[in-house]
């Protein structure tokens, strides 16, 4: 997510797809349209930080054993 979204990223889980499926979400389309924001928005599943005022591109993390 990025732009003028008011979500700094997004929470996955190993069911995402799974419930996007069962709200009839198309994950395939959506990112086809770069459109992950309301994906994520839909499964209520958006971190939502507000502006932060820096734009961090492609950061990603990876919690292994939570």
């Amino acid at each position: 997510m990025d732009g003028s979204s008011e979500a700094a990223g997004a929470f996955v889980t190993p069911d995402t797809l799974e419930r996007a499926r069962g709200l009839g979400l198309d994950a395939r389309a959506l990112l086809n349209r770069n459109d992950s924001g309301r994906f994520f928005a839909r499964l209520g599943d958006a971190l939502v930080t507000g502006p932060s005022g820096h734009n961090l591109n492609d950061f990603r993390a990876l919690a292994i054993g939570w």
